[in-house]
């Protein structure tokens, strides 16, 4: 083997293997099947693809522990305890040192200690059951017990010397046998009072409070109509003028005459640390609206990744800044989709 290949696989191991440490199992998974093209020795290549097994499996480790951590943070968000202990548990054997499984698994174990008990208890071993096994084999069988006539029950006689008294029941009589106790007050008979009759000569008393209410009840009904008058030629006469067609603001589509707008400034969203524990990668669709002077406002999320990265994307666009869409000549509001893209470091 010349020295060049020598040197070229020496860095190629070498990249591999730090790419391995830093948990990029696709890229030294590559890396290291670029070693093997290069011609190896038996020797070297049978290190080689050790070394690419052992990528693989943590790769495939990583993987069953990151779905099993999402599945573990949708049953505890759900409720669901038992099943996210469990899945915590699935996500340790995988990858015993990872970090987020552990804190996730502490705070299980805080808020409820009792899932570290054992739901059933443990099976007989092996030695116990073969020595049960014996002991029902070697026993005798159970003669039948012949039948006897129902034996009389014979209350047991109280012991010399205790002291015994006899609990006496309360005593109590009927309501019937206490013609007191039945006699309610009556309540008094309602005597309506007689309406009024024109040839009643002596008019009825009217109650003060009624007095006191015609003469509001009068006065309200004649300031009410001067009141609504009032009211409405004041709006009349204060009413703002509309504005001019040409300041209104109207948004417009991309297309027909009108260009999308182009970033300008660029602001980067950042990684949750969730989001890199979990390897989530991908893009987040949103759809933003840009004013004429270039300020964006998302509007909403059109296809989302996670809920925390989608709000860091949301976040990064409304700091961006655009060359904004022109329509004859002039810069007006576009709506458009603006996509932001998250990738691994």
């Amino acid at each position: 083997m010349s020295f060049a290949i020598e040197s070229r696989l020496r860095d190629l191991l070498t990249t591999a293997d730090r790419q391995l440490e830093s948990k990029s199992y696709d890229a030294a998974i590559d890396t290291y099947r670029t070693a093997l093209s290069c011609g190896p020795t038996d020797e070297q290549r049978a290190d080689i693809e050790a070394r690419l097994e052992a990528a693989s499996q943590a790769r495939d480790a990583a993987r069953g522990t990151a779905t099993l951590l999402r599945d573990a943070r949708s049953h505890q968000s759900g409720g669901r305890f038992r099943e996210a202990f469990l899945a915590v548990s699935g996500a340790l054997r995988c990858e015993p040192g990872n970090l987020a499984a552990l804190g996730l698994l502490a705070d299980l174990l805080q808020a409820h200690p009792e899932l570290a008990m054992p739901e059933t208890p443990a099976p007989p071993s092996s030695g116990e059951l073969v020595n049960t096994i014996t002991e029902q084999t070697a026993a005798p069988a159970a003669q039948p017990v012949p039948a006897q006539a129902p034996a009389t029950v014979k209350r047991p006689s109280p012991p010399p010397g205790a002291a015994f008294r006899t609990i006496e029941p309360p005593a109590f009589h009927l309501l019937e046998d206490d013609p007191n106790a039945l006699e309610r007050p009556r309540p008094k008979e309602y005597i309506p009072e007689p309406p009024l009759s024109i040839l009643d000569p002596v008019p009825r008393q009217e109650a003060p409070q009624r007095a006191l209410l015609r003469p509001l009840l009068f006065v309200l009904l004649i300031a009410l109509p001067i009141l609504v008058m009032t009211v409405r030629n004041s709006r009349v006469t204060h009413r703002p003028s509309p504005l001019p067609v040409d300041q209104q603001e109207r948004s417009y589509e991309v297309g027909d005459g009108v260009s999308a707008p182009i970033v300008v400034t660029r602001v980067e969203p950042q990684y949750t640390q969730e989001a890199l524990d979990a390897r989530i990668e991908g893009a987040v669709q949103l759809y933003v609206r840009v004013a004429a002077d270039g300020a964006p406002q998302v509007l909403g999320v059109l296809h989302g990744l996670d809920p925390k990265l989608d709000r860091n994307a949301t976040e990064a666009v409304g700091q961006w800044r655009f060359q904004p869409g022109m329509k004859d000549g002039v810069p007006v509001t576009v709506l458009t989709k603006v996509e932001v893209t998250f990738r691994l470091p």
